[in-house]
């Protein structure tokens, strides 16, 4: 930030949150919402019965919805990271784990801890069912296949002043002479001068060149 002041203009002039990308959050939350619930009741509407006799119900439905939530928002706010840490990676993929985790033994307390008798069993169910496992891979990836694609076109032929500074952090320590446009389209100058601290509306003068010594006469006495 030191470096690109130019930067500070992003949360200045609200880039990242306006009206405009709330109400579109939203469009895509309610897009994602109908694919995370209709797509895997569609694929369960038809009863089967399992080896132990229980059939679907609605915890077993639930479950798979919740867990394909689960999913797809750790991928979600993976996609709209821009700097990924270690902590970052703990975030998303630690989340995931600690769902199935808590699934799993919450499925499995009664009756060593008396509540949600009817939860019994239902970790069992789910991983057992094949279209369980057909859904975690087909259900995100249709609610994020926009996402990505609509990410990839815009960093593609759109890219802004945050993302231009990182692609070329990332090629090179070395940017050169390339030249870049900050949201209000002006282009500024040199990376290559900013990183050395040269500052362009006061270029430095000319090298230094020495001069010829000046000579000295000597006058003796008459």
């Amino acid at each position: 930030m030191l470096r690109f002041p130019q930067l500070y203009k992003i949360t200045q002039n609200a880039d990242g949150f306006n009206t405009r990308v709330f109400w579109g959050h939203c469009i895509n939350a309610l897009i994602h919402s109908i694919i995370l619930f209709w797509f895997p009741l569609k694929v369960l509407e038809h009863d089967a019965v399992f080896t132990n006799g229980q059939g679907p119900d609605y915890l077993f439905v639930g479950n798979i919805v919740y867990t394909y939530v689960v999913i797809t928002v750790c991928l979600k706010a993976g996609l709209e990271t821009t700097a990924w840490t270690k902590f970052s990676h703990l975030a998303v993929w630690g989340s995931m784990l600690l769902w199935l985790v808590f699934f799993g033994v919450y499925s499995a307390i009664w009756p060593t801890i008396p509540i949600a008798p009817d939860m019994l069993g239902q970790a069992g169910m789910v991983l057992r069912c094949g279209y369980f496992w057909l859904g975690l891979i087909l259900v995100p990836t249709a609610c994020l296949v926009k996402d990505v694609a609509w990410r990839a076109a815009k960093h593609t032929y759109h890219k802004t002043l945050l993302e231009q500074v990182q692609e070329l952090e990332t090629k090179s320590k070395e940017l050169g002479k390339t030249m870049l446009r900050d949201s209000n389209g002006k282009r500024f100058t040199s990376f290559s001068k900013r990183l050395h601290g040269d500052d362009v509306r006061n270029p430095p003068g000319p090298p230094f060149q020495p001069q010829p010594p000046t000579p000295c006469i000597f006058f003796s006495p008459s």
